[in-house]
């Protein structure tokens, strides 16, 4: 099914439902891939600065060489592998910010 009304779009649209963060806290860890076939860094780019206008916490980065999903962690081997390159260490990367934004105390 095909949606062409604008303000349907609108309505489901993170860009346009992000609060300020004055009225919610609203923290985002953006990971992507450099490889990523679907989500190119335009789209990301274009929500973190919608995130960073509302004064909400926020920190992306892009992982070189890796593709779509890449922080999937699934039981069979391949996906393994691909989480081990490159995954845990942006783990402990968003663990650090998730840390930073709710316990600074």
């Amino acid at each position: 099914m095909e949606q062409t009304d604008q303000k349907y779009w609108d309505a489901i649209s993170p860009l346009k439902h992000v609060p300020n963060v004055s009225e919610r806290i609203l923290p985002h860890f953006m990971v992507r891939g450099t490889e990523d076939p679907i989500v190119n860094h335009a789209m990301v780019q274009r929500y973190v600065d919608v995130l960073k206008a509302a004064g909400q916490p926020v920190q992306y980065i892009q992982v070189e060489g890796a593709g779509h999903a890449f922080f999937d962690w699934k039981p069979d081997a391949a996906r393994k592998a691909t989480f081990a390159r490159y995954g845990v260490k942006y783990a402990a990367e968003m663990q650090s910010f998730f840390d930073h934004v709710f316990y600074k105390g």
